[in-house]
């Protein structure tokens, strides 16, 4: 009985594991090229990609599950051809500035009380600007990213607040060390479906250097 316990168990793992591979890898990405692989980080070069984005103002997860109610809506009919477009990674997350300040001297650590996200749905590489439909809400914004120059530290299992802040922070240093500048928003970017296996999970943090 046991030996059939732990056969049964290891066969759903290694089906879990499967499924969360193959539906990574079928998954449509932005393009980019490898320029360098460094001891804990990727320097790559970004082609132009298309997304889809709302700002929404909340706790990082809520913000997350507010995007869903209102992107997902776009993708799946809510726009003007009522069109279902297809699913690619990853989903971005951009932390912003809930406020903008003059620069003056000295330049102070100000701790807001409002988070305000930008979230990004990357768009299909065959869609251009002109061809993509219109979305019916207008707190989705269709916009084309510019290649560029950027930095990625990878992690798996959950992107949590505490792995989000603990990986900027390792690659902001790592960057430091090497002399490059962030020159960009840093980009939590989460490439897998909910249900994925945990130690598969890919997530990356990205930068925009100089």
């Amino acid at each position: 009985m046991l030996f059939w316990s732990v056969w049964v168990i290891s066969a759903i793992i290694i089906i879990w594991i499967l499924l969360s591979y193959y539906a990574v890898k079928s998954i449509e990405k932005p393009d980019y090229d490898i320029l360098e692989v460094r001891d804990w980080y990727e320097l790559r070069e970004y082609k132009d990609y298309i997304v889809a984005e709302v700002e929404v103002e909340w706790e990082r997860e809520e913000a997350i599950n507010k995007w869903f109610r209102i992107l997902a809506g776009y993708i799946f009919w809510w726009n003007e051809k009522k069109e279902s477009i297809s699913m690619t990674s990853p989903v971005n997350d951009i932390e912003k500035s809930s406020v903008n300040i003059s620069m003056t001297a000295p330049v102070n650590d100000i701790e807001t009380n409002t988070n305000v996200h930008l979230v990004q749905f990357v768009l299909p590489s065959k869609y251009t600007l002109k061809t993509l439909p219109v979305p019916n809400d207008d707190r989705v914004q269709i916009r084309k990213i510019e290649w560029y120059t950027a930095a990625a530290i990878r992690y798996s299992l959950w992107a949590t607040d505490s792995k989000i802040n603990n990986y900027k922070s390792k690659l902001n240093s790592y960057l430091n060390k090497d002399n490059f500048k962030i020159v960009g928003k840093v980009i939590s970017a989460q490439y897998n479906p909910p249900l994925s296996f945990p130690l598969m999970r890919r997530n990356e943090i990205i930068a925009e250097i100089r």
